[in-house]
């Protein structure tokens, strides 16, 4: 049973609406079939609005490079699926150089994994360990842990976004941070109200240093892995948000905006699944107004759900 909406909550799903050009909303039934009182709704909707505001105001800060406006402060981790355990840890470094690794890193690690090496891998559990042994062409040494993946892999649904960010690197599961909950928010309203409901995964599985974009090398380590973990995740659909990871999985030069609107076909070992592309949440906490497209993307991704039988 669905826990019932706190205020809060509603006020920071109604406003979310708001932003995505949606004026009128009905409810088919009473929410949680009683009154909400309405002087706590207008109270909530004010807090949140201006926790949105501040989010915005600290995502435009010029405090160093923000590729994707991760957030650095600590949030508390919503409850991921038992079906999928927190990514292994990597050991905590003691001293992180100063270097960024992008500067010196080669396109090919020795330690780097090609997709033939890792066919021999059957299991996800497996394949996490495998990439927590490698040196992640460099990042690792700068981060925290290693981030990999959460949520359900037999749910039939999978999500890939870019990299850790700082909340992702100190507690080891991806989106958990303020990109995190606006995805929750809004994948919320296409049915996905649980991370039961679908698999989320990067491109990239440690923090770049200062949260920059994953330079083209670092990206390229993981790919083998990322490409072996969709194949083993076998999902029905998949979700990809923001340029860096489109770009590489789809190995295209178009920006999302390009790439947006219609099913594209991700190719996995002998399959191609369909794939939905949108924008990344970080870049919609920056530019609030694209928030109508990924409104229509997820309401384009809920037709593909239906289309091929994966119910939520």
């Amino acid at each position: 049973m669905t826990e019932p909406l706190t205020p809060h909550e509603l006020a920071r799903q109604l406003i979310f609406l708001h932003d995505c050009g949606i004026e009128d909303v009905f409810f088919a039934e009473p929410l949680q079939g009683k009154a909400i009182d309405q002087k706590q709704l207008r109270q909530a909707i004010l807090q949140a609005d201006d926790s949105r505001l501040a989010g915005q105001r600290q995502e435009s800060m010029p405090a160093g490079p923000q590729p994707e406006g991760r957030p650095a402060s600590p949030r508390p981790a919503p409850p991921h699926s038992d079906a999928m355990p927190a990514s292994k840890p990597a050991m905590t470094r003691e001293t992180h150089q100063s270097a960024d690794p992008s500067a010196h890193v080669h396109e090919r690690s020795p330690r780097m994994s090609t997709a033939d090496d890792l066919q021999s891998i059957v299991d996800i559990p497996t394949l996490i360990a495998r990439i927590d042994a490698t040196d992640g062409a460099g990042l690792k040494q700068f981060a925290t842990q290693t981030v990999v993946a959460d949520g359900n892999p037999a749910s039939g649904i999978m999500i890939i976004g870019e990299a850790p960010g700082a909340d992702e690197d100190q507690q080891g599961i991806p989106f958990i941070g303020q990109s995190g909950q606006l995805l929750m928010e809004a994948i919320s309203f296409i049915g996905l109200d649980s991370r039961e409901k679908y698999f989320i995964s990067n491109s990239v599985f440690w923090r770049p240093p200062g949260n920059r974009t994953p330079s083209p090398a670092e990206t390229q380590f993981c790919l083998p892995y990322l490409h072996r973990l969709i194949q083993l995740v076998d999902p029905k659909l998949v979700l990809i948000l923001g340029g860096h990871a489109m770009k590489h999985l789809l190995q295209v030069s178009k920006g999302v905006s390009a790439m947006r609107g219609r099913e594209i076909g991700l190719s996995a070992g002998d399959r191609v699944i369909p794939t939905i592309v949108s924008f990344h949440p970080s870049f919609l906490l920056r530019s609030p107004s694209n928030k109508k497209a990924l409104w229509h993307d997820l309401l384009q991704f809920k037709a593909s759900m239906a289309k091929h039988g994966v119910t939520p």
